[in-house]
């Protein structure tokens, strides 16, 4: 799959401090452009039944993120008790 970035996904990374999470998250991102689909990546949830949204959970963060076609785009980077508030 093809990923994209959105700039409130890369200024979430920026801010965050944590170096393994940080390798984490890449870590992630690899695995979701090896993928075929998103059956294969652990950790993935679709947010709305009708809707393009997902979420893909690492540790204490969650990765807010949409699907069109075969891009997958990356809107934010943040911890459980606040991307629910931001995303979608």
């Amino acid at each position: 799959m093809r990923v994209k970035y959105r700039t409130t996904f890369l200024n979430d990374l920026k801010s965050l401090r944590d170096k393994r999470m940080r390798t984490r998250i890449g870590s992630a991102i690899e695995r979701v452009e090896r993928a075929a689909s998103l059956d294969e990546v652990p950790g993935v949830k679709r947010l709305h039944a009708s809707g393009p949204y997902y979420r893909l959970r690492i540790g204490d963060y969650r990765l807010g993120f949409y699907v069109v076609g075969d891009v997958v785009t990356f809107v934010h980077a943040l911890p459980r008790r606040d991307i629910y508030r931001h995303f979608p």
